[in-house]
């Protein structure tokens, strides 16, 4: 079956291998991840990889070409509250939009960790992909006790420093609770979802 096969990492000369069954028309899409360079994303076509060698049970190796990969761009700013308060500790996520290839990547939260803001509210995204000209993103802030906030649309490109306005904050709230059996033992990994529900609606159906 054609699963997708484990992570390996490479070796001290950079190479890697993959080892797999014989196929017709195969095409293979490679995630490359390293701390100190911004993701790689490699699409490629071996065709047939059958043949007398496949069928006599001796192997086929297919040589790919150097996957380069690009130290990428920076993206920094700030997070404040609407009183232009550094919001400290906020949680920094990288937002693939438009049609930058990363947005249909399911493990794009894996691709693009999340980072936080410091005690002034700055933080600096290193290594942001800009390989390609579909590269735009949003930067997306998460606090404690405070609503969700964005940036606009930016464009990162490679080896520049891209400056994002600051990302205010609302007030909100924060709801905690603990989840028991019958018996009153804690129980883990349950899912708890909330909605809010307006309460004493006025003539114009407004809640309170």
């Amino acid at each position: 079956s054609r699963r997708i096969p484990e992570p390996i990492v490479t070796n001290a000369d950079g190479l890697f291998a993959f080892q797999g069954e014989a196929f017709r028309n195969l095409r293979v899409s490679l995630q490359v991840k390293h701390k100190s360079y911004a993701v790689g994303l490699f699409t490629e076509n071996f065709g047939d990889i059958v043949g007398p060698q496949a069928a006599a049970g001796t192997t086929a190796e297919v040589g790919l070409k150097d996957l380069v990969l690009n130290a990428g761009g920076t993206v920094r700013g700030r997070v404040t509250d609407l009183d232009g308060n550094p919001v400290a500790n906020a949680e920094i996520s990288m937002e693939p939009d438009g049609r930058n290839r990363l947005r249909w990547q399911r493990n794009r939260e894996e691709l693009l960790p999340a980072i936080k803001t410091n005690n002034n509210g700055y933080y600096t995204y290193a290594n942001v992909p800009a390989a390609n000209e579909n590269n735009d993103f949003t930067v997306r802030a998460l606090a404690k006790m405070h609503t969700p906030g964005r940036s606009s649309t930016v464009t990162v490109a490679e080896d520049q420093i891209v400056e994002v306005p600051d990302i205010q904050l609302g007030p909100g709230y924060e709801v905690t609770g603990f989840v028991r059996d019958s018996k009153g033992q804690p129980i883990a990994k349950a899912d708890v979802l909330m909605r809010s529900t307006p309460q004493n609606t006025d003539e114009n159906g407004r809640g309170g």
